[in-house]
Formats: C-alpha cells, sequence, structure tokens
C-alpha cells in the first residue's frame, strides 16, 4: 500500500472511531480500557499517528460495536473485501492470516446481527 493510501485510511480509521464514540460518551480514557490500550497508545490511534495492528482494530471495533469497513470508511463490508482480494496476491503467509482474521471480524457483525 502507498504511504499516501495508506495515511488516508489511518485518517479514516481515526475520524471514524471518534464519530463513533462520541455519541456513546466514551472518553479516550474509557475506550483506552475497554480496548486494552494504554491512553497515549488510544490517542496516537485517534489521532492517525499510530497504525494499530489487526488485534487493536478488532479491539475497538468490538468495543464501539461496529463493523471494522465502517470504522475504514467503506460502504458495506463486500467493498472492503473487494478491496482485499485485489490484494491478496502481493502478501506473504503472516499477511494472509491477518486478512483472514480481519474478513472474519469484518463478517461477524453482520452473521451475529442474523442469529
Amino acid at each position: 500500500m502507498e504511504n499516501f493510501e495508506k495515511k488516508e485510511l489511518l485518517k479514516k480509521f481515526s475520524a471514524e472511531g471518534r464519530n463513533k464514540r462520541n455519541p456513546l460518551d466514551l472518553t479516550k480514557a474509557d475506550m483506552a480500557d475497554e480496548a486494552g490500550l494504554s491512553i497515549r497508545d488510544y490517542q496516537k490511534i485517534e489521532t492517525g499517528e499510530a497504525d494499530p495492528q489487526l488485534t487493536t482494530v478488532t479491539a475497538i471495533s468490538s468495543v464501539l460495536n461496529t463493523p471494522i469497513s465502517a470504522l475504514l470508511g467503506k460502504e458495506t463490508s463486500s467493498d472492503l473485501i473487494v478491496d482485499i482480494l485485489c490484494a491478496l496476491p502481493t502478501l506473504n503467509e503472516k499477511q494472509l492470516k491477518s486478512v483472514r482474521g480481519l474478513i472474519e471480524a469484518t463478517l461477524a457483525p453482520v452473521t451475529n446481527s442474523r442469529l
């Protein structure tokens, strides 16, 4: 992923996370605690200074009860999946495992809401 694209994605993630957090009346400290992060690490994520790992993205998504795709500014989970599928040929085994986790975490809210 190009550096510019990565920065834009981090900017979207931080803005969407903040937009979802505020109506829930969660402070940054609340979010950090619920997601298992230090307040400083969470602040860096919310300001777009940090590049969170998949486990952190998943934890934040869970606390906000919001699909990861929505936190990435994607219209639907399908859009995110298409983007990931296009990148698959360039990924190594470790990255592919992360992608699998991302897809599972993205689809989990959809699957759970249908039960």
